[in-house]
């Protein structure tokens, strides 16, 4: 117990350093770096969609943090996109970083779903559209009304037949609508490089702080320690061990050895921790502080992936080979089914439909413009909206997939090449918004559209 002041102290100075070596030190080298240019701030929608994703435990099942390690190798592969940074969350706080994967990561869910109508749908009912799904349903953020008594404002829901009660509609509310927002606008597929000009401003903020001849203020730059600490880790206290007086004389009366060992008088000892650890956790603390000021940490694509980025974010043909069967599954198969067959009533089929099957150069145009409003597919009229894919793919990847759905679930299409993508994107070079319906691109087709390579 004599040590006691000794280790407690020597306890708080740890956890003092542990503090600022782990948090302190962070914030000091992340609190000036700039968002990426690419980032846009939270619209207050989305502020409130994200409150409605707290509230709802969302976080529960679903993460945001993309990885490239470990159990994350497949992240890539499952089009979850790029190894997230520390600079993908300077608009968010605290970050919604999640640990456990029951459902998908949500990190890209903007670009690998951007439809709002499937998105409404599927909280409704995830089991309409995932058949498979352990997804709770959400109705308590939608209205059920007659459908005679919509108003102006309201937003209905397109949902498979039977999933609605007859006469009924299924209207989402504002917390809906604003969830949806939010979860639409998780889109982080800019390049992780370090913008260009950040580490001069940073060095140019650094110039302009006060130095008055003297080294720049640090957590861990102590002038000198105090006495007790340089006392309790370079000098412990030597052993003692409690000795008899001479001056003491024995009792008259002398215990037998039995009276000795049965009646032992515990000896306290002093036994400090040896040199040797206390210079090992030393050279630790010295190791981890400069380590933590020598490596920056202000979202560096080295933190995260350490691959190439330019080979990473090459078009196919420039570095790797278009997948169309991966490239379908993670940007079509959540609406038109790994089966081909759609959504009854709210998403087309693919399988045996003419407008895959027949002119590449019109199925051409659909991949790359999207399409919104009446479609009539084998029979059925879709109103629905599909998003644009010509920003986001290359011509190699936009072939690979046609390619794919043309000789998937039956179908028997010829091959689409690059090249016929390439004619068709010149065509359309003035459209720059999704096709309205196929009456509007069957007209363009009809006056030439339809170019050759």
């Amino acid at each position: 117990m004599e040590n006691e002041l000794k280790l407690v102290g020597g306890a708080m100075v740890t956890l003092s350093l542990a503090t600022s070596a782990m948090i302190v030190v962070p914030f000091l080298q992340l609190k000036d770096v700039p968002a990426p240019a690419a980032l846009a701030p939270y619209t207050s929608e989305q502020l409130r969609g994200r409150e409605v994703y707290l509230a709802n435990g969302c976080i529960a099942c679903h993460t945001q943090q993309p990885s490239s390690t470990g159990a994350g190798r497949a992240d890539g592969a499952r089009g979850w996109g790029r190894p997230s940074v520390a600079a993908d969350y300077h608009y968010d706080s605290p970050p919604l970083l999640g640990t456990m994967r029951t459902g998908p990561d949500l990190f890209n869910i903007g670009v690998r779903q951007p439809s709002a109508d499937w998105h409404l749908g599927h909280l409704y009912q995830p089991r309409a559209y995932v058949a498979d799904s352990i997804m709770p349903s959400y109705p308590f953020l939608f209205d059920l009304k007659p459908e005679g008594a919509l108003g102006k404002s309201d937003k209905v829901v397109a949902l498979p037949g039977g999933t609605v009660p007859p006469g009924k509609v299924v209207v989402a509310t504002p917390q809906a609508l604003d969830l949806v927002a939010y979860l639409t606008g998780l889109r982080h597929t800019y390049p992780v490089v370090e913008q260009a000009g950040a580490a001069d401003a940073a060095d140019a903020t650094d110039a302009a702080r006060p130095r008055q001849g003297a080294p720049r203020w640090h957590p861990f730059r102590l002038r000198r320690p105090t006495r007790s600490v340089r006392s309790l880790l370079l000098n412990p206290t030597p052993v003692r061990r409690r000795r008899p007086r001479p001056e003491r004389k024995p009792a008259k009366m002398t215990p037998s050895p039995a009276h000795k060992t049965e009646n032992a008088d515990p000896v306290e000892q002093h036994n400090p921790v040896p040199r040797i650890v206390l210079a090992l956790v030393c050279g630790l603390l010295v190791w981890a502080i400069s380590y933590i000021l020598i490596e920056r940490a202000d979202g560096s694509a080295a933190l995260g992936d350490r691959r190439d980025l330019a080979a990473l974010a090459a078009p196919a043909g420039q570095g790797r080979v278009a997948d169309g069967k991966q490239l379908f599954a993670a940007n079509c198969q959540a609406c038109h089914q790994a089966s081909g067959q759609g959504i009854p009533g709210v998403f087309p089929p693919l399988a045996g439909s003419p407008w895959v099957n027949d002119d590449p150069a019109r199925l051409a145009q659909i991949l790359l413009h999207g399409m919104t409003g009446p479609l009539d597919v084998l029979g059925t009229t879709y109103n629905g909206a599909m998003p644009a894919f010509g920003e986001q793919f290359s011509d190699q990847e936009i072939a690979a997939l046609a390619t794919h759905i043309r000789s998937q679930w039956g179908n028997g299409a010829a091959p689409v090449e690059a090249a016929q993508i390439a004619a068709a994107r010149a065509a359309s070079g003035a459209q720059q918004a999704p096709w309205h319906g196929g009456d509007a691109l069957q007209a363009f087709m009809s006056a030439g559209g339809a170019a050759k390579p």
